[in-house]
């Protein structure tokens, strides 16, 4: 019918209304399915995050799991992406000042595989961050971003790896806390959160 609009009326009071186009031909508006429309797909429509209130140490000279720190998310599509956010402090027992304290590093993982991480050069170690503290107070704050390809509809979990790879004094790496970590307010404990965000492509 010319003129004819469609009144949608909100739950609690007000409405909005659509009118057709003063077009000469007839047209069709397809709406969305439930499986693709306004609120499935999307940045922001599938989140998931973690947070990591206690810390972690370890003196592994080859990478070992943070423990309590992943975060899975089952994206809806096999094309969608899901963007990573890890957010941690990463410190040390040794200090360089000391002599005694050499590169620490971490890496993000999906399930198994190792992802965001550098190049293959010699025996560098291949990691995501890493840092060689001067002093045991010291720590790093990392924040690492990533936009992952999982290509799949089944739960993925990110997770991280942690690793001391020259250590031969038993030097621990940690997680959350400064190297010294002594009992007074000189010293802070930090939480660690990890967020996943499905991203339609």
């Amino acid at each position: 019918m010319a003129g004819s609009k469609i009144r949608l009326y909100g739950s609690t009071s007000g409405y909005v209304e659509l009118e057709a186009p003063a077009v000469g031909d007839d047209g069709v508006l397809s709406l969305p399915t439930a499986a693709g429309g306004f609120g499935a797909a999307g940045i922001g429509s599938n989140v998931v995050q973690t947070v990591k209130t206690d810390t972690f140490t370890t003196a592994s000279t080859s990478f070992v799991d943070v423990t309590g720190f992943t975060v899975s998310i089952t994206p809806s599509s096999t094309s969608s992406k899901i963007l990573v956010i890890a957010s941690f402090t990463l410190a040390g027992t040794g200090s360089r000042q000391a002599g005694n304290s050499y590169g620490i590093s971490a890496r993000l993982r999906r399930d198994s595989t190792d992802i965001y991480i550098g190049d293959v050069a010699g025996s560098r170690t291949r990691a995501s961050t890493g840092v060689a503290p001067y002093h045991a107070e010291d720590y790093a704050q990392n924040t690492l971003i990533f936009l992952d390809s999982p290509n799949t509809t089944s739960s993925v979990t990110y997770g991280m790896q942690v690793a001391h790879p020259t250590n031969s004094q038993g030097r621990l790496v940690t997680i959350g806390r400064s190297g010294t970590d002594a009992d007074n307010n000189q010293y802070s404990r930090h939480p660690s959160s990890y967020t996943a965000i499905e991203v339609a492509a």
